[in-house]
């Protein structure tokens, strides 16, 4: 992006370690954390960050979520707000269906015509497992060593805009990245290098004289349209959207099952991290960008209605939400299990086991600053 940021959020994404009869979760542990900086000018102006943890020693329990925000106003009439939002749900929750909040993410920043504030975004959250396979569980291998598969199951939305047509673009947009690792431990439980085993990103940009551009990873499904093109709502029209010389929308289907494999040793420790990150930016006079990964948008219509009215901005929030489900996935990249819970989740309890003396300490850590990145409210 435009300032060189990378965002790791945390969005919402599927995953788990798989065998047959599921593995043995240790312990989990997440990271949510969310940042919204303001600049007028190109210098720094306010600044809102949240930061919370869950794990041993955290002294927190899940789910955990933070909120950063920033808005400014003309009178009553709001010219310029960003959000960032991240969180995560119970991933020990045993579900028939789907968990799409399990990890969640909303990165989304605007500004009207006649402002001169523009943002960067970050939010992010992470999730990391600490796994052990019995011999039964990997089928009893002769080596002792078993190839294991799992899955993963994105979903998600960019929508961006700008009400100039004909202006650079660049600077303007949102980026998704994922990654999946997995991490030895040695016999004293230090962490040894970690393996990449899957890495995927999806990118909405602006360029030169209104130019919008897509890119995303070969095994990721995604449908670039044109906002007229968003499935309708009935009894929510979509309004005036003349305003918007620029409008495009980036959909990740719902209905994915992206897999990857690993070896695994029985009895052997090890931990699978999960990491979603979000880059999202704006211009200032007229541009705007929500983003959202794992779940449906909460607050982009608060965001789009810096730009159309509040009708137009409520009915193409629920547009997009209704995209991620409608434009069903066009490609599966494979995997050994269906697209039952969120995109990290549990997707039964055979395949997820936490052992009944599992405990973690509760805890949490909460930061807020303007102007600056330092803090002025802990434990909150």
């Amino acid at each position: 992006m435009n300032r060189g940021f990378q965002w790791i959020c945390i969005a919402a994404v599927v995953w788990f370690a798989a065998a047959p009869a599921g593995a043995i979760v240790r312990r989990i542990s997440a990271v949510s954390e969310s940042r919204v900086q303001s600049f007028v000018g190109g210098a720094a102006d306010s600044m809102d960050e949240a930061f919370e943890e869950f794990g041993p020693d955290s002294g927190t329990s899940i789910p955990i979520g933070t909120k950063a925000e920033l808005e400014a106003f003309n009178g009553a009439q709001p010219v310029s707000a960003a959000l960032a939002a991240s969180g995560l749900d119970d991933p020990t929750r045993a579900t028939p269906g789907r968990n799409p909040e399990e990890l969640s993410i909303e990165a989304s920043c605007a500004s009207d015509d006649a402002d001169e504030s523009d943002f960067d975004v970050e939010s992010s959250v992470r999730e990391t497992r600490l796994v052990r396979f019995s011999a039964a569980e990997l089928g009893n291998p002769i080596d002792g060593t078993r190839l294991v598969q799992s899955a993963f199951f994105p979903s998600g939305a960019v929508f961006l805009w700008s009400s100039d047509g004909s202006r650079d673009l660049t600077g303007l947009g949102a980026e998704i990245d994922i990654v999946i690792r997995r991490v030895p431990l040695d016999a004293d439980g230090q962490e040894g290098e970690p393996e990449e085993l899957l890495r995927l990103s999806a990118s909405l940009q602006g360029g030169p004289a209104g130019a919008v551009s897509e890119s995303s990873s070969p095994g990721l499904s995604t449908l670039v349209v044109d906002v007229t093109a968003l499935p309708a709502i009935p009894g929510l029209p979509l309004g005036d959207v003349s305003g918007l010389a620029v409008a495009r929308a980036l959909i990740i289907p719902d209905g994915q099952t992206i897999s990857y494999e690993y070896d695994a040793t029985v009895d052997v420790e090890f931990l699978i991290e999960a990491e979603v990150t979000a880059t999202v930016s704006n211009l200032s006079g007229g541009t705007g960008v929500v983003s959202v990964f794992g779940r449906s948008f909460d607050d982009a219509a608060r965001i789009i209605g810096i730009g159309v009215s509040p009708g137009t901005a409520k009915a193409l929030e629920a547009r997009l939400n209704k995209a991620m489900t409608t434009f069903a996935s066009v490609r599966s990249a494979g995997g050994l299990f269906g697209n039952l819970c969120g995109a990290m989740g549990v997707e039964s309890a055979l395949m997820l086991i936490v052992p009944v003396g599992w405990a973690v300490v509760p805890g949490r850590t909460r930061q807020r600053g303007r102007g600056s990145a330092t803090p002025d409210n802990v434990d909150r």
